[in-house]
């Protein structure tokens, strides 16, 4: 996992800093992570294959007590809630036994869950009332998509839904959806003020205001690896 601390200033590309790399005991470092997440409390939440740990420390984490067959939105690729469910219950409602979630989100205002699979675009669920219930789908077939493998989900602080998957991604919500970044696996979106940040194919991208597009020049005697993610 390569984390780059994206978020100092927003004219820290154009400045020469001291960086420190510390390498955190707090998770199993031989587990893969899938999930990194700072809530509004400044709580650090890291999923890996063996679980959902909130981490204190570079040396210390707890982990996140979470029953038999449940699942939280912590739990997957870009997860910014501890919001859960029950995966037989996901099961029956989906009936389709081969189903892989990729990546979650949850609106809290409008109390929507968004999965993400790996070949069936996006599923939008409510919960009515206390039965989870899919309220739309959003794939190839219906929006602008060019693939149903989606890789991430994030919501910004105007509402909008951004959709990354193998093939680029789309922006909109309510059935109106424009694409961006055609042709880029993308693997991370997220929002820093009113610009949002995007990683995708190991490059930088900003959307200043959240709409004009340009890219972010990172030298790259400055990385060791490609870069997957960053907060």
């Amino acid at each position: 996992l390569f984390v780059f601390p994206l978020f100092f200033a927003a004219g820290m590309f154009a400045q020469k800093a001291e960086w420190q790399v510390t390498r955190c005991a707090g998770v199993d470092r031989s587990s893969p992570i899938s999930n990194v997440w700072v809530d509004g409390e400044n709580n650090k939440w890291v999923a890996n294959s063996r679980g959902v740990f909130k981490v204190q420390a570079c040396d210390l984490g707890s982990q996140l007590s979470i029953a038999p067959g449940e699942q939280t939105v912590y739990g997957f690729r870009g997860g910014n809630s501890d919001i859960r469910w029950n995966l037989e219950e996901l099961r029956t409602l989906f009936n389709k036994p081969g189903l892989v979630f990729t990546t979650a989100w949850y609106d809290a205002a409008k109390k929507l869950y968004y999965l993400g699979t790996r070949e069936d675009g996006v599923y939008i669920l409510e919960a009515y009332p206390n039965k989870l219930q899919i309220l739309e789908r959003v794939f190839s077939g219906n929006s602008r998509l060019k693939s149903d493998h989606v890789t991430n989900i994030f919501q910004d602080s105007r509402g909008r839904v951004w959709i990354g998957t193998k093939e680029g991604m789309v922006v909109g919500g309510s059935g109106k959806w424009k694409p961006e970044l055609e042709g880029y696996d993308i693997h991370r979106i997220r929002q820093n003020g009113a610009d949002i940040y995007v990683l995708a194919d190991g490059e930088f991208w900003v959307y200043k205001s959240g709409d004009k597009l340009d890219v972010i020049d990172i030298d790259a005697g400055a990385l060791e690896g490609e870069p997957i993610d960053f907060d």
